[in-house]
């Protein structure tokens, strides 16, 4: 009878225990949906195999993704061979990798995409495990950037070339000025080109 007592007892603190790590876990889980759903960055998870776990919703919003994607590859979703790369040297390797991802239109997007591995947990890494686990992609939205250097380098290039021709009229009738012109009659109408130019 005894042992019966202690028999439900030990089974009656294994249910309460595992009670505690499933609401412990469950805690975990709706809190890292929540971070999830919270960025405005795309993020994609996958396994040690390069198969998608998690993708969150702004990812979907910004690839037009469709809903399922459990256990397929990016490769098959976002027909991109730089990012299967980059994941499986993320996993192979266990380094980092960022790089700039454009996709063609009609999506017409650039990313930077930075690529890190899933560690294993502490308890793993105690029973000498250390493989990568996985790997999460970061998706930042860049298009605006890129368009906002492309204007930039246009405007740049205008002003350049805007500038370029009364500078080389200032720099020639100033040149002819100082070869000897100063003296001549034409001079004051030099000196007003120069002024126009320089105006």
């Amino acid at each position: 009878r005894e042992e019966l007592r202690m028999l439900s007892k030990a089974i009656d603190e294994i249910g309460i225990q595992l009670r505690n790590k499933i609401d412990e876990t469950s805690k975990e889980r709706d809190y890292l949906q929540a971070i999830l759903k919270g960025m405005a960055e795309g993020v994609l998870v996958v396994d040690e195999r390069g198969r998608i776990l998690v993708a969150n919703d702004s990812l979907h919003q910004l690839l037009s993704l469709p809903k399922n994607l459990a256990n397929r590859t990016p490769l098959e979703i976002i027909r991109n061979a730089e990012l299967e790369e980059a994941i499986r040297k993320v996993i192979r390797e266990g380094k980092h990798v960022s790089f700039e991802l454009n996709l063609p239109l009609p999506l017409g997007k650039t990313f930077e995409v930075n690529v890190v591995g899933i560690l294993p947990a502490p308890e793993e890494k105690e029973r000498g495990d250390e493989g990568i686990r996985g790997a999460i992609a970061v998706f930042h939205d860049i298009t605006r950037l890129k368009e906002l250097e492309v204007v930039r380098q246009d405007f740049v290039a205008n002003v350049s070339h805007e500038l370029r021709t009364p500078l080389t009229t200032i720099k020639g009738y100033t040149e002819t000025l100082l070869d000897g012109a100063l003296k001549e009659e034409v001079a004051p109408q030099f000196l007003q080109v120069i002024q126009k130019h320089a105006d």
